[in-house]
């Protein structure tokens, strides 16, 4: 149909990966399908190549590689709304560092998506760059977050960190 118009949701990976991560390893094509049996509506998935970082301008950690990846999201972005027939509804979501990429990519930019989810992210860094003015403005958007860590997990101050946020947005009625 070429006048229909899909949301998109672009999916992050995380550290040593790249943009087939979620294709290869992450098993999304069984995945989308499942949603779509399931009755979520179709969608654009799209899956940016980050590099070693977290998504983020500068330099986070010495041993990934740093750059511009923030302002390569945004661009990627008005890629796809540019050549696709893009609703302009948008989810953000990833896994390790693209979890936290998507965290912070949604909560500095709510009114850019609609929703934010992530997987086992690290949001320490993310929790001391928020602002008032940051945590207001999620507060005042419609975007739906979501995250979770797993208990187990053996990076206990990933868990730690979700928790974190989690006492943040409650504190904020968000």
């Amino acid at each position: 149909n070429s006048t229909k118009r899909y949301p998109v949701y672009y999916l992050l990976h995380g550290a040593w990966g790249n943009e087939r991560t979620w294709a290869t390893r992450g098993n999304i094509t069984a995945i989308y399908q499942e949603m779509l049996a399931a009755g979520t509506g179709e969608m654009i998935i799209a899956m940016p190549d980050g590099g070693n970082t977290v998504w983020e301008n500068g330099c986070s950690f010495i041993i990934f590689s740093c750059g511009d990846k923030e302002s390569y999201f945004f661009e990627f972005a008005g890629h796809i709304d540019g050549n696709y027939r893009t609703t302009g509804k948008r989810a953000v979501g990833g896994l390790s560092f693209g979890a936290r990429g998507a965290m912070r990519l949604g909560l500095l930019n709510p009114s850019f998506f609609d929703f934010v989810g992530s997987h086992s992210g690290y949001y320490v860094f993310l929790l001391q760059e928020m602002t008032e003015e940051n945590w207001s403005a999620v507060g005042k958007s419609n975007l739906t977050i979501y995250f979770d860590n797993s208990k187990n997990d053996i990076l206990t101050e990933y868990s730690q960190s979700s928790a974190d946020l989690d006492k943040n947005l409650t504190a904020r009625g968000i």
